[in-house]
């Protein structure tokens, strides 16, 4: 059996992302980051709950709204080259069960009749 700390791991080794228990935006973020949610190049602490606690974004300048306030001095924003990130189109068709080897989908049928006055 897998504990939470190896769960996460295989999470993120399979390139499928992280799960977040609850992935809102904290009350406390600028209205235009909760407007928008997590964008490439956000720098987030993920939480032990589930959740996330946002810093600011490398991509962004310093005035930018969603890192006004919130970058440390001497701050450069880097460039988001297109060679920098990977889109993959359709990597699950619609309807996949996405999980570990824990989780089971069964598929349950019946045929229900009901009398209707």
């Amino acid at each position: 059996m897998l504990d939470n700390r190896n769960y996460q791991s295989c999470l993120l080794t399979t390139g499928h992302g992280y799960p977040l228990w609850i992935p809102e935006p904290p009350n406390s973020l600028p209205d235009v980051y909760c407007a928008e949610g997590v964008r490439v190049g956000d720098l987030l602490n993920l939480t032990t709950d589930g959740g996330y606690d946002y810093f600011f974004n490398i991509y962004a300048p310093a005035h930018d709204p969603v890192n006004a306030g919130r970058v440390p001095d001497g701050f450069e924003p880097l460039t988001l080259r297109p060679q920098d990130t990977l889109t993959v189109d359709r990597m699950h068709t619609p309807a996949t069960v996405i999980s570990n080897v824990q989780v089971r989908k069964i598929k349950l049928q019946t045929d229900v009749t009901a009398v209707i006055p």
